[in-house]
């Protein structure tokens, strides 16, 4: 079973409404040289799967 990885980013100094709210960063799937994830902004309803590549 999988272990997934739940964070919650936040803006220091946000400069719009939009950046005030957090992002909840939620690790799907770990590969050898990427992993997917999901993205959520604040408490709406906009989310965003994608996946990040290792660049060397």
């Amino acid at each position: 079973m999988e272990k997934q990885l739940f964070y919650t980013l936040k803006y220091i100094n946000p400069k719009t409404e939009l950046q005030k709210d957090p992002m909840f960063i939620q690790i799907n799937k770990i590969h050898k040289e990427s992993y997917d994830f999901t993205v959520k902004i604040g408490f709406s309803k906009f989310s965003k799967k994608a996946t990040i590549f290792k660049v060397e």
